[in-house]
């Protein structure tokens, strides 16, 4: 069964084109297409002044059991999409979704930010799961309102992550910076040493001071 439909809600607007199939007990099987335009992840995520409108399309093949559990692979591309009021373009996407569980990559190619992600996110647990590398190329922290105070300030890094928790306080695991540059308008500065907190059951630093 086909099933082509269009929507707009205050929320936002979406366009579907999918394939629908009864698969067993309480359960079914899609695939198609997948259109958004100005979805209000503020709402979604109850956080409106950390998101904003989400502009994206993707083709999806997966299956939903008792409008509870839904599982899918994605690839797609979002066009745009606002986070702590910068709209960033260019957003490539491809992966599985299961249950809060988010498997696959992520590659940003916007002008202030050149970027790839891979890796393992599991969100259903109590304690989030997170295991991953994030090679970025080059990110211009100020336009993109992570830095406010100086003006220059870009960074490149290769990062390596394999943590668990949902607080500064539980975090723990293991986080390493390779590679990592960071320019601002005093000049440039290599080898960084990763500031944070996350900490393994030895209660060291995870980030390798060598590096």
């Amino acid at each position: 069964m086909f099933h082509s439909e269009n929507f707009t809600t205050e929320r936002g607007t979406f366009s579907t084109d999918l394939s629908l199939r009864p698969d067993g007990r309480n359960t079914f099987s899609f695939k198609g297409f997948l259109r958004t335009s100005d979805v209000d992840l503020g709402y979604v995520t109850r956080n409106n002044e950390m998101f904003g409108g989400l502009w994206m399309h993707a083709d999806i093949d997966g299956s939903m059991q008792s409008f509870r559990h839904l599982s899918a692979n994605i690839s797609g591309k979002i066009d745009s999409v606002e986070i702590n009021h910068y709209l960033y373009r260019n957003v490539g996407v491809e992966g599985r979704y299961a249950d809060s569980i988010w498997d696959g990559t992520v590659a940003v190619r916007d002008r202030n930010i050149n970027m790839d992600l891979m890796g393992r996110f599991d969100l259903e647990k109590s304690m989030p799961e997170f295991d991953f590398t994030l090679n970025l190329a080059h990110a211009d922290l100020h336009k993109l309102n992570l830095i406010k105070g100086d003006s220059i300030f870009t960074a490149s890094a290769l990062v390596t992550a394999s943590f668990k928790g949902n607080s500064a306080d539980n975090i723990e695991g293991d986080l390493r910076l390779i590679n990592s540059i960071l320019n601002n308008s005093n000049g440039p500065a290599e080898h960084l040493r990763f500031p944070g907190h996350i900490r393994e059951s030895e209660r060291r630093a995870a980030a390798d001071p060598q590096i």
